[in-house]
């Protein structure tokens, strides 16, 4: 993957591509939040979310849900899974590149099924 080319690449001084830095914001029914990072797949999160939340069984599950999504950020490359960089779980926003927007799954705006509020914006 050329990551040069990638939306929302930052440089350094010296011209070298820092990342594509985003975050998912869960907020749990007990007003507790958690963020997911993601330092090259920004760009992809929104689609990683609505995928997850359309196929997921357990979207109404905070805990399980949390988890799945998580696994769809890190996807199937055993690099990534077993490496120490490229991803993390913070209480708050690890990093957040300028345009990439963060995505929130808000479980205090849940539904009557228990589904929380997805959408994205500024924290």
């Amino acid at each position: 993957m050329n990551r040069s080319k990638l939306p929302g690449n930052n440089q350094n001084n010296e011209g070298e591509i820092m990342g594509n830095r985003s975050n998912v914001k869960i907020t749990y029914s007990t007003g507790d939040s958690i963020y997911l990072y993601s330092h090259w797949g920004g760009w992809e999160l929104p689609g990683i979310v609505e995928r997850v939340a359309a196929t997921s069984g357990r979207l109404s599950d905070e805990s399980y849900f949390a988890r799945a999504l998580f696994c769809a950020m890190l996807g199937d490359d055993l690099q990534d899974w077993r490496g120490e960089t490229g991803y993390g779980i913070a209480p708050y926003p690890p990093d957040q590149d300028y345009d990439n927007r963060m995505v929130h799954v808000d479980y205090t705006q849940a539904n009557d099924k228990g589904e929380p509020k997805i959408y994205q914006g500024d924290e």
